[in-house]
């Protein structure tokens, strides 16, 4: 993205999320194993769903 206005939270937003690297196949699907079940959700698991979430963003940026 060009340079784009630091005070400007949605072009900010934008930068950011297109900055993110997309999974490989083989990566997402290991990290949904390592999620596994809710029940023992813990700090590992938040940063798991977490880059699972952030790497599907540049996908929703590209549809809105």
């Amino acid at each position: 993205m060009e340079k784009h206005d630091p005070n400007d939270p949605i072009a900010v937003y934008l930068c950011e999320a297109c900055e993110v690297e997309p999974l490989t196949e083989d990566e997402e699907t290991r990290l949904f194993r390592q999620l596994g079940r809710w029940e023992d959700f813990d700090e590992q698991k938040e940063n798991v769903a977490r880059r699972l979430i952030e790497s599907q963003l540049r996908l929703v940026v590209n549809i809105a």
